[in-house]
């Protein structure tokens, strides 16, 4: 038997204005605002699944229409030095960043979920403006940043590896939940994060990552994964 769904079309604009403040060699600081226009036609059957009534899915708008600003400052420093290691020269850099993230809350339990899931966690999403994948969902956020990535590079530049740790710190914890019968966040920090990646020979790849929770003091997550390439890059 068919289940009944909701249908929708959706509406999406987002124009932003990115202002360097500062940029030189070894530095540069940020600033993003971005105004995020969201316009939805939404129908509900009567005889909608009960599936989506036990997600709080049941009580979508017809029309409705979501706008909400964003601001984002983001910074980075990039220090390196030169060393050798079996009579190779090598360049080893210590990048850290930080980013602040500032977007109002707003309500969106009476828009419909069609493509959105919650975000993978790892280093990158801790500098993203998201915490959902999609657009059906737009967290709020009060949320710094932090983290540094170390990179070695050969002789020839080619990068050899890269590792990186973060973790972000809410000020304000969020309100936004996926759906409506979710619990809202408590926890006042991220993962911390770190991620590594190594290229040892022209055909060989490994990939790690580690999510710990500080907040419990445990291991949450963690992936390994280890590539050949005979084409090299």
């Amino acid at each position: 038997q068919e289940r009944k769904a909701y249908t929708g079309q959706r509406f999406h604009m987002e124009p932003s204005l990115t202002i360097p403040l500062a940029r030189a060699a070894g530095y540069k600081l940020d600033s993003q605002f971005k105004l995020m226009y969201t316009h939805y036609q939404q129908e509900v059957p009567e005889d909608l699944d009960p599936t989506y009534l036990e997600y709080g899915l049941g009580n979508l708008d017809s029309s409705t229409t979501r706008v909400l600003p964003s601001v984002r400052v983001n910074g980075g420093l990039v220090f390196d030095r030169m060393g050798s290691w079996n009579k190779n020269l090598y360049t080893q850099t210590l990048e850290p960043e930080f980013q602040y993230l500032y977007v109002p809350y707003k309500n969106q339990d009476h828009i419909g979920l069609f493509d959105t899931t919650t975000m993978r966690q790892d280093y990158y999403s801790l500098f993203s403006d998201r915490r959902f994948a999609g657009l059906d969902r737009i967290s709020d956020a009060n949320r710094v940043s932090v983290g540094a990535t170390s990179r070695i590079f050969d002789h020839d530049s080619v990068e050899r590896l890269r590792v990186t740790l973060g973790q972000a710190y809410n000020l304000t914890n969020p309100k936004v939940t996926l759906t409506p019968v979710d619990s809202q966040s408590t926890n006042s920090r991220s993962l911390l994060t770190l991620d590594a990646d190594a290229h040892p020979s022209d055909y060989w790849f490994l990939r790690g990552g580690v999510q710990y929770d500080t907040e419990q003091s445990e291991v949450s997550s963690g992936n390994s994964a280890v590539e050949y390439r005979k084409q090299g890059f």
